[in-house]
């Protein structure tokens, strides 16, 4: 469901002195540190799945230096419009929107 409303990532924790939960939607990374001095990383990667070639041309024009010229727009606007198709959809990502189904995905 594709929805003009503002839509954003979340992330959020809960710690009962147990056990911590996460709730990771979008692209939030959190990182954890544990008693061990070990840390661990959970994210949602499912966004940078979507239109990786789109993705990587942004990139290079970024790296090239064309900065915020026509050619940098037009890989934003075509990577965006990718994403925006592939949006609260299975086998896409999801995304806090209208779309209350997006928690059960997070």
């Amino acid at each position: 469901m594709e929805d003009d409303g503002p839509s954003c990532t979340v992330g959020m924790a809960r710690w009962d002195g147990d056990e911590l939960e996460l709730l990771i939607l979008g692209d939030i990374t959190a990182v954890v540190y544990l008693h061990s001095g070990d840390s661990m990383v959970v994210t949602d990667e499912r966004l940078d799945a979507v239109a990786p070639d789109l993705r990587r041309a942004y990139k290079e024009s970024v790296r090239d230096g064309d900065g915020f010229g026509g050619e940098h727009r037009s890989h934003l606007a075509n990577l965006q419009a990718a994403q925006r198709s592939m949006r609260n959809i299975d086998g896409g990502y999801w995304i806090a929107e209208a779309d209350p189904e997006a928690a059960g995905h997070a």
